[in-house]
Formats: C-alpha cells, structure tokens, sequence
C-alpha cells in the first residue's frame, strides 16, 4: 500500500512537455531528490498563475505531492527563486540547455545531488560574463560533472605511462585515458582519437582554464573533437548513446 506524501524542495527546470490540454509534465533537478518529474496542471491556461514560475531554466522552491511508491508527482505550489536565462544572451543560453541536456541524460530519480545542483547553478551565473570562448568554460564544466559522477578521465598524464611532461596524442575510450605521444602508436592509434596539440593543451589545463580562455586558439575541428570525445565517454561510462543536441545550434 502506498501513502501520499508532500515534497517541498528547490529545483531547477530542465524540461518541460505538453501534456494534455492545459497541463504538463516538468523534469527538474533538486538537490535532495535528485531528478523530479510532475504534472502541472492547468499551468498553460493564458491566467495561470505559475506561468512565470514553471518557466524553464528556473529555480523554484516547490510544494508536490504524490506517491512514496512512485516518482511522478503532482505540482500545488511554487515561489520562484531565480530564471537563469531571463535577459541572458543567445550563446550563453545554449550552453546552459546543454549542461541540462547532460543532467536529463546521467541522473536518476530519487538520488541527492546537491553538489551538481550547485554545479549547474555556478556554470550559469558564470557562462554569462564569459565573452570569449564560452565553449571552453562547458568543457571544464563537463570535466568537473565527471568527476562528482565517478567517472573522472585524468587529463593531466598518460592513462598508460604515467608521464605529465608530454602533450596528449589521442584520447582511448576503451581505456577511458589520454594517451601521450610516447604511447601513442601500434594497437593504441588504431583504437584511440587523434587530437591536435591546441587540443592537448587545453586538456592539461582544463580545471584553470578560466584564466587562459581569451589566449587560447583552437579550430572547429577541435570543437567537433572535443564534443565528440565527451558523447563517447559518457556512452562508455553509461552504456547508452548520448547526445548534445543544443550544440548544433552553434557548431
């Protein structure tokens, strides 16, 4: 037997579907559930009152109730805390559906994730004030999001000797590691990514890589790599497809 019971939590709006004619069902991240999913109804009525709350990309204290036995719950009431994307500019805002695309994709209902909660909300504050080379702040991003996840890749010395004195060569997604030039040859070039020394040197320096943001050169091959290298550790580590859709609309 279950027994109803309400929540009231922060969350995050990730996503958000029609359902129905006047309701929909919202995907959001809080920090002591993990991924929550409800049914908002009515909240596409042109009166509704939570019009502005249920906006994607907010950050809402939320009231739901639902079921302990099941993970849909049913929205009562929100106070809105923040809209990260309200007034924010075009490229900022993709990279802040991207970082939630990631969120959708990895997390699971039910699990606490307060230090990725704060993650997503310090990557949005920060991405707007970037004025070159965002990309580069959402790789950083996605390198820190590995790591609370477990799923870190050591960028700063070969996954196979060990060395931290020579640049990356490939990158090897069936040994989740960089491969420098020393070991890059024979079996570990046939199964492994080349990457380009620009490359290379932004995944040494991918954790402060915020003070080399406006020095840094890299090519749209380079983006395409890197991006790439992303999906197919995450496909690794999850064993499903990932996908970076929000990307396209700028690569």
């Amino acid at each position: 037997m279950s027994f109803p019971e309400e929540i009231s939590t922060n969350c995050i709006i990730l996503t958000k579907i029609d359902y129905g004619e006047t309701a929909s069902v919202v995907k959001a991240v809080s920090p002591d559930y993990g991924l929550l999913s409800f049914i908002a109804k009515g909240i596409r009525k042109p009166k509704s009152k939570f019009r502005e709350e249920l906006q994607l990309f907010s950050e809402i204290n939320v009231l739901l109730k639902g079921n302990c036995d099941n993970s849909l719950y049913y929205f009562i009431d929100a106070q809105i805390i923040n809209n990260y994307v309200r007034g924010v500019d075009f490229e900022s805002t993709v990279f802040i559906q991207a970082i939630s695309e990631l969120y959708l994709q990895i997390f699971h209902y039910g699990e606490s994730q307060f230090v990725v909660y704060e993650l997503w909300k310090r990557f949005s504050e920060y991405i707007v004030s970037v004025k070159k080379n965002k990309i580069l702040i959402f790789w950083r991003f996605c390198f820190r999001l590995f790591y609370e996840a477990g799923i870190n890749i050591p960028s700063d010395f070969c996954g196979f000797c060990g060395t931290n004195d020579k640049p990356f060569r490939g990158f090897s997604p069936i040994d989740n590691s960089f491969v420098c030039e020393k070991c890059f040859s024979g079996t570990l070039e046939k199964r492994s990514l080349r990457i380009s020394d620009n490359l290379s040197f932004i995944i040494k320096n991918i954790y402060s890589i915020g003070n080399l943001k406006d020095k840094i050169e890299f090519s749209k091959s380079d983006q395409i790599k890197m991006n790439q290298i992303i999906k197919i550790h995450l496909g690794e580590a999850y064993h499903h497809r990932f996908h970076l859709r929000s990307l396209d609309l700028l690569y």
